[in-house]
């Protein structure tokens, strides 16, 4: 099973709470990297709004990011953060508000946390 720690960016289109864009990156990943990806995935599928870790050294990369024009907002994941995440997820999956793709990595993350 792939690891929640590795660098995941993904999409959601708050107006449907449907994923729309999913790319895991492998750990080692450059920052440059997910950086690039982010601001591109953004500018194509007119993403109003990022949510990026700020914690640890995610600071500079939403730096960067609001530098090269991208619309983000940075977030400490605290595990009370995450709980809520998840938590809110969990319950819109339940509502049938949420379209998750059947992609098992992820439906995984999602129910062990």
């Amino acid at each position: 099973m792939e690891d929640l720690h590795q660098r995941n960016l993904v999409l959601i289109d708050s107006n449907v709470l449907k994923l729309v864009f999913l790319k895991q990156f492998p750990l080692g990943t450059e920052y440059r990297t997910v950086m690039a990806h982010v601001a591109k995935a953004s500018q194509i599928l007119n993403i109003r709004k990022v949510c990026f870790d700020e914690g640890g050294a995610g600071e500079p990369v939403v730096e960067e990011l609001r530098r090269i024009g991208a619309n983000v907002e940075g977030l400490f994941f605290t595990e009370r953060v995450k709980e809520q995440l998840l938590s809110n997820l969990k319950l819109k999956k339940e509502q049938r508000r949420i379209a998750l793709p059947q992609y098992q990595p992820l439906i995984s993350q999602i129910s062990e946390q």
